[in-house]
Order: structure tokens, then C-alpha cells, then sequence
């Protein structure tokens, strides 16, 4: 969510003092607390292939795949800078005909990289200019896994 806050910075469609409300208005609506599990791993390659990994699932959800969304999914594989073994696994993940499973334990304990996968689902599920009712319900579900209060969920799909 930050990510995207910032980026509407950079192109002007957020002054610096909105983009300072935003950020505020986000730390206080998910400062929910909750505590890190020490043992899951912090490697940042790992949270990719789970993010990757949820955002494949959902492009499929809806039972076809939009050239967007497609692009979309493809671009963040290209810079999430993956060895081999990681891009076989996503390919095998993008040809599979269903739903694949998703560990989101590392997610736990990390709000932000919570919400931040729950904006990234947000915005793939809103390329196709359809919010299909199996891409909510795999949101929902998915944020319900992190831990993430379902009214604030409701309220990035409702955008």
C-alpha cells in the first residue's frame, strides 16, 4: 500500500502532505498488534515467491486469465530478480489448471507486507476492470489468513 501511496506521489497525484495524512492513516487503521513468530524465515526472496504465488492464484480465480492481469503478474516476475529454480516454479504454478497452495505463515507477524500483498491482489483483480465474486472471496480469504481486520479489507474492495 505504501509503495502505491508513494508512487502516486511521484506522479503528482498526491501532495507531500497528503501523502504524510495516508501514511499516517494507514500505520493507525492496521496497528493491530500482533506478535512475530521467530521461527518463520525473513528472506526477502522468500515473500516474493509467496506474493508471486497469490497473485498467480487470484489471476486465475475468476476462470480466465486477462492479458492485463497476465502482463501485470509477468512484470513483477521480471524484477523480483529469481534464480532458475524460482521461475520453474512459477512457471509450473502459471500453467497449472488450478489452484495451487499458498503458505502464508512468513506473512504473519508482518502487517505491512500483509497489506501490501492484499493491495497488490486489490490491484490485479482491478485490471480487467472487473472485480469478479471468486477474486473477492480468494482476497478475503487470503487476508483472513494474515490476519487482517475484515472492515478494512471491505473497504479496499469497495474502491
Amino acid at each position: 500500500m505504501l509503495e502505491r501511496l508513494i508512487l502516486l506521489h511521484a506522479e503528482g497525484l498526491l501532495t507531500d502532505e497528503e501523502l504524510e495524512a495516508k501514511k499516517q492513516e494507514l500505520a493507525a487503521r492496521f496497528a493491530t498488534p500482533i506478535t512475530v513468530n521467530a521461527e518463520v524465515p525473513t528472506d526477502v526472496t522468500a515473500l516474493k515467491m509467496i506474493r508471486l504465488h497469490a497473485l498467480i492464484n487470484l489471476m486465475k480465480a475468476d476462470g480466465t486469465v486477462d492479458t492485463a492481469e497476465s502482463d501485470f503478474v509477468n512484470e513483477l516476475i521480471v524484477v523480483a530478480n529469481l534464480n532458475d529454480d524460482q521461475r520453474r516454479d512459477l512457471e509450473t504454478r502459471l500453467t497449472a489448471k488450478t489452484l495451487m497452495a499458498v503458505d502464508f505463515a512468513p506473512l504473519r507477524g508482518r502487517p505491512e507486507e500483509a497489506l501490501s500483498l492484499i493491495m497488490d491482489l486489490v490491484a490485479l483483480a482491478q485490471k480487467d476492470n472487473k472485480l469478479h465474486p471468486a477474486e473477492k472471496i480468494y482476497i478475503k480469504k487470503t487476508a483472513e489468513q494474515l490476519g487482517l481486520p475484515k472492515e478494512e479489507i471491505e473497504e479496499l474492495l469497495a474502491v
